[in-house]
C-alpha cells in the first residue's frame, strides 16, 4: 500500500510556530533548524554547511555557525525520524583536501512551504 503523501514534504509557519511535515507527520521546528532547512529543500544541488551559513545569512539576515548547523542536523535527526527520508547527504572534497558533508532535498520529492499570507515567513 502506498503512502498517500510520500513525495511531498511540508515546510511552514502557523501563527508563530515553526514545523515540517512528511507522510502526513507533523514536527515543530525551533526557528533555527527552520532556517537552516529551508535552503537545504529548495535547493536542487548539494549544500555545503557553508553554502547553507551563507544562504541563512542571505535569506534571514542572520549567522548561524557550521558547528551551529552541524548541530541541529544531528539533533534533528533525532528528533525528526523521517529526516533521512527527505534529506539525502553527500560528501565533498575542498581545495584543501577536506572532506566536507553536504545535504539537498531527496530528488525523488517535492517540496512545498506553506504560511499565512499577511504574515512574513521570514521575521520573527
Amino acid at each position: 500500500m502506498e503512502d498517500k503523501y510520500i513525495n511531498g514534504v511540508l515546510l511552514g509557519k502557523d501563527e508563530n510556530e515553526f514545523f515540517i511535515k512528511y507522510n502526513d507527520l507533523p514536527t515543530p521546528l525551533h526557528r533555527a533548524a527552520f532556517m537552516v532547512l529551508y535552503p537545504v529543500l529548495t535547493s536542487s544541488k548539494y549544500l555545503s554547511n557553508e553554502e547553507i551559513e551563507e544562504q541563512v545569512y542571505s535569506i534571514f539576515g542572520e549567522m548561524l555557525s557550521g558547528d551551529n548547523i552541524r548541530q541541529i542536523f544531528s539533533r534533528r535527526n533525532k528528533r525528526i525520524p523521517f529526516l533521512e527520508h527527505i534529506i539525502e547527504e553527500g560528501t565533498v572534497q575542498s581545495e584543501s583536501g577536506r572532506i566536507k558533508s553536504t545535504r539537498r532535498l531527496n530528488p525523488k520529492l517535492s517540496f512545498t512551504i506553506i504560511y499565512r499570507a499577511d504574515e512574513n515567513l521570514f521575521l520573527s
